[in-house]
């Protein structure tokens, strides 16, 4: 009876130890099923917890991969005074057409350390560049394809400071517009202080003139092929006995067959163009 007794035991240790690591906690398949989220589910869940987002658009695209200056804080801590000059000079990079680079090193030097009454005479560019006291420190340039045909034309302007007014202040004012036409650099147009171009929201180019107190005149031109077309202007001036009137044409201002209008008329047309905003590579 001993004898078979130790048999048993024998036999339940040898049957225990031929069993297979892990069976009996195996769960049945709906439990494993149920414990794995689907790959979709856990690329939706890491999209939120590691801030995988859709890809930025617009102006945050544009920023540099890990550049932690673009917060604000690490604006506040980088940029001194010399950061500020480094970042505007960092601007300069525009690409310019070849026939534009050399009157732009001309302008730079002419801005630096004066120009030459022969340049002054001769250089079809704003007087404004020939101010003295600094009058020219605002000067800028860009370049823009403003009709969208693939050549970019050059622009030579000035941001207003906001306190100084205009439509909506801080204006950005085009003195000169130059193209390549024929594989020449022709100038468009040549502003000064009181004849002031600006380029529209809508890409038409919008004039605004002063010949004094009772004769202003705004006019709005299509810009397309290297070519400027008059679409609509209102312009003021005055009546024998001094008295203030405005005009409304599809000329150009002060020009025979204008249409008498109210100042109310006037200015609702004034209001339809939106100006662009306009980030020039100063000069000094």
């Amino acid at each position: 009876m001993k004898k078979s007794y130790v048999l048993a035991v024998f036999a339940c240790i040898f049957l225990m130890a031929c069993k297979e690591p892990g069976e009996g906690n195996v769960k049945d398949p709906g439990e494993v099923e149920e414990s794995m989220p689907d790959r979709e589910s856990a690329l939706d869940d890491k999209k939120t917890d590691e801030g995988l987002k859709e890809k930025p658009s617009g102006e945050e695209a544009l920023k540099p991969a890990g550049d932690d200056n673009n917060s604000e804080e690490g604006k506040k801590e980088s940029l001194d005074p010399a950061d500020e000059k480094d970042e505007e000079n960092s601007k300069a990079d525009i690409k310019l057409d070849s026939r534009y680079k050399k009157l732009i090193e001309e302008l730079k030097k002419g801005v630096q350390t004066g120009f030459t009454e022969e340049q002054q005479s001769t250089m079809e560019v704003t007087p404004v560049f020939f101010y003295g006291d600094g009058g020219n420190a605002g000067l800028g340039y860009t370049a823009l394809d403003i009709d969208g045909n693939g050549v970019d034309e050059l622009l030579i302007g000035e941001t207003t400071p906001a306190e100084d007014g205009g439509k909506e202040g801080g204006d950005s004012i085009i003195y000169n517009i130059f193209t390549i036409v024929d594989e020449k650099m022709i100038r468009l147009v040549n502003g000064s202080e009181r004849n002031r171009y600006y380029i529209c929201d809508n890409a038409m180019i919008a004039n605004e003139g002063s010949g004094g107190a009772a004769y202003s005149s705004w006019a709005y031109y299509n810009y397309k092929d290297s070519e400027i077309k008059i679409v609509e202007s209102v312009f003021t001036d005055e009546d024998e006995n001094g008295d203030l009137r405005w005009h409304y044409s599809n000329l150009e201002p002060y020009s025979e067959g204008s249409e008498d209008v109210t100042e109310e008329e006037a200015w609702e047309v004034i209001d339809k163009y939106t100006y662009g905003k306009i980030e020039f590579v100063r000069f000094l």
